[in-house]
C-alpha cells in the first residue's frame, strides 16, 4: 500500500501542533503527564502518558480492514510491511477482517474467495504476526461482513416499503446489510465462525451490533424482512408496519416492536458467542456505536435500544470480556470533537448498572493527526483496558508519528 509522503511543510505544522496540544491538554489527569512532551521528536513535541507497569498488558490495537486495502503487488511480502510499522509504533494487538464485502480472505469452504483469500492471506498474517509477537483478533461487523449479498439476496434486511436495506455509512456509501433474524443467514455465519476458529487467531471483536441506523440518512426502523415480520405477528397477532403507517410510534404496542427489535440483536450475538465460546475460551470484545448530539452528549442506553436496536444492557448479560466504545468519530451528521473523549468515556460508564472491562476505538481518518493525539493521550488517561484505531490504512504519517510518541511511552 502506498504511504503518504512526510509534509514537507513541516515548520508550519510544528507550530500549529504546539500551539494546540498547548491549548488543550489540561495539566493534571488520574497519574498520566498531558503536559507537553519534552522529548522532541524531530521538531515535534507530542502529549504521552506516564510509564505505568499496568500499560504494559493494555491492547493497543490497529484496525485492519481488508476491504479497504489496496491489493499490494507482492502480497507474500504485506504481511512483513504491516507488521514493521505496527511494531515500530507500540501496537502489541491487531484487529483484523476475516470477510470484506461478502467474501472470504481466507481458504474458506463456505464463502466465495477475496483476492486476499485466493493469496490465503489471512492465514499467513496472523502466523507472521505471531511471530513478531503480536495478537491477532478476528473483527467483524455483525450483518455485514460476511453478508454474501450477491448470491442471496433473500438474506436482506428490508426497509419498511420492503426494499433491501443498505446502510449509507457516509454520504454515497451504501453497505449491504443482511436480516440477524434470516436462520439461513444465522447458519450460514455460524459456519463461517467455525472455519475462522479452526485459525490460531487470539480473540474476537464483534462489531456494532444493531438492526439499523434509523437515522434521517436511513430507512426508518429496519428490519420488516419476512423473518422479522412473520415472528412479530405470531407472537404479538398484529403487523408492526401499522406503527408507522398510522403515526402511532408513541403507542404501548410500539415499545412491543422496540423490545422485539433489540431482542433480535441480542438473540444473534448470544448465538455468536455460543459458537465462538464452545471451541475455546478466546477474549470477546463488543464494540458499540454511541453517539453524542452537537452538544456532546450521548444517547441514553434506552434511545440506543430504540434508535438501533443496541440493547447494552442485554448484551452485557452475554459478559463479553471486553466492551468497546467510539470515540472520534467522524460522523458526517454531528462530528465529534476531540475536547469530548473523557465526557464520553464517563458519560458512559455512568449508565452501567456493573464495572465491565472497557476498551476505546478512536478514528483515524478524516480528522486531524493533532486531534487524533488528543483523544489519544486523553484516553489513556482514563481507567481503560485497551485502545484501538480504525484504521491502518487511513492513518497519515504525521499521526502515526505522534501514535508512536505516545504509544511507547
Amino acid at each position: 500500500m502506498s504511504r503518504v509522503k512526510k509534509n514537507s511543510v513541516f515548520l508550519v505544522l510544528i507550530a500549529l501542533v504546539i500551539i494546540s496540544l498547548a491549548v488543550f491538554i489540561p495539566k493534571k489527569q488520574k497519574g498520566v503527564n498531558l503536559e507537553i512532551n519534552q522529548e522532541k521528536t524531530g521538531a515535534r513535541e507530542v502529549p504521552s502518558p506516564v510509564s505505568d507497569p499496568k500499560r504494559k498488558t493494555m491492547i493497543k490495537s490497529v484496525r485492519i480492514d481488508l476491504s479497504s486495502l489496496q491489493v499490494p503487488d507482492k502480497m507474500d511480502q504485506f504481511p512483513a510491511e504491516i507488521m514493521a510499522r505496527l511494531l515500530a509504533t507500540g501496537a502489541n494487538t491487531v484487529f483484523i477482517n476475516p470477510w470484506s464485502d461478502g467474501e472470504a480472505n481466507y481458504q474458506s469452504r463456505q464463502a466465495s474467495l477475496s483476492v486476499w483469500g485466493e493469496n490465503s492471506f489471512l492465514e499467513s498474517f496472523v502466523a507472521q504476526a505471531h511471530q513478531a509477537g503480536l495478537e491477532v483478533y478476528a473483527w467483524f461487523v455483525v450483518g455485514r461482513d460476511d453478508f454474501p449479498f450477491i448470491r442471496e439476496p433473500d438474506w436482506f434486511a428490508q426497509t419498511l416499503t420492503g426494499e433491501n436495506y443498505y446502510h449509507e455509512d457516509e454520504p454515497g456509501l451504501f453497505l449491504p446489510a443482511a436480516s440477524l433474524a434470516n436462520p439461513e443467514y444465522l447458519k450460514y455465519h455460524l459456519l463461517l465462525l467455525d472455519e475462522v476458529a479452526d485459525l490460531p487467531i487470539d480473540g474476537w471483536v464483534i462489531s456494532e451490533p444493531l438492526a439499523s441506523w434509523s437515522d434521517r440518512y436511513d430507512a426508518d426502523y429496519a428490519d420488516f424482512s419476512p423473518p422479522v415480520l412473520d415472528r412479530f405477528i405470531n407472537q404479538f397477532g398484529f403487523n408492526p408496519r401499522t406503527f408507522f403507517t398510522a403515526g402511532e410510534q408513541s403507542s404501548e404496542k410500539y415499545q412491543l416492536w422496540v423490545d422485539f427489535r433489540a431482542g433480535i440483536v441480542t438473540e444473534f450475538v448470544e448465538k455468536t458467542l455460543e459458537a465462538i465460546r464452545h471451541r475455546s475460551p478466546k477474549p470477546v470484545v463488543i464494540t458499540l456505536f454511541t453517539e453524542p448530539g452537537p452538544d456532546g452528549k450521548l444517547k441514553s442506553f434506552a434511545k440506543l435500544k430504540e434508535w438501533l436496536g443496541e440493547d447494552i444492557d442485554s448484551l452485557l448479560e452475554l459478559k463479553p470480556d471486553y466492551l468497546e466504545i467510539q470515540n472520534l468519530y467522524a460522523d458526517f451528521e454531528f462530528p465529534q470533537k476531540p475536547e469530548w473523549a473523557t465526557s464520553f468515556i464517563n458519560q458512559f460508564r455512568n449508565q452501567l448498572d456493573q464495572p465491565v472491562p472497557l476498551m476505546v476505538s478512536i478514528q483515524g481518518f478524516s480528522v486531524e493527526p493533532v486531534d487524533f493525539s488528543k483523544v489519544m493521550a486523553l484516553t489513556l488517561a482514563e481507567p481503560v483496558e485497551g485502545v484501538s484505531f480504525y484504521g491502518f490504512h487511513t492513518l497519515p504519517d504525521l499521526a502515526w508519528d505522534f501514535l508512536r510518541e505516545i504509544w511507547q511511552n
